[in-house]
């Protein structure tokens, strides 16, 4: 998915974290890529578990930026 976002990918990997605050609903990531609300809840969850981001009121700060991009390039 990130490679179709060059820029913020570029910006990720860059960067040691990244701090974001995301217009969006969790409802609203999970209509886009077509799963439900509970499997976007249950995705950010474990990634904050195990320290790749962490969330809170709309707003992100992704901790471990080659982590999130080598789940989202995965096969």
């Amino acid at each position: 998915m990130l490679d179709r976002f060059p820029v913020v990918r570029a910006n990720l990997m860059r960067e040691m974290s990244a701090h974001m605050t995301a217009p969006l609903t969790r409802q609203e990531p999970a209509d886009l890529v077509g799963i439900t609300l509970y499997t976007v809840s249950r995705t950010l969850s474990q990634w904050e578990t195990e320290g790749i981001l962490q969330s809170q009121q709309r707003q992100l700060l992704i901790r471990e930026p080659s982590r999130l991009i080598a789940l989202a390039t995965e096969s």
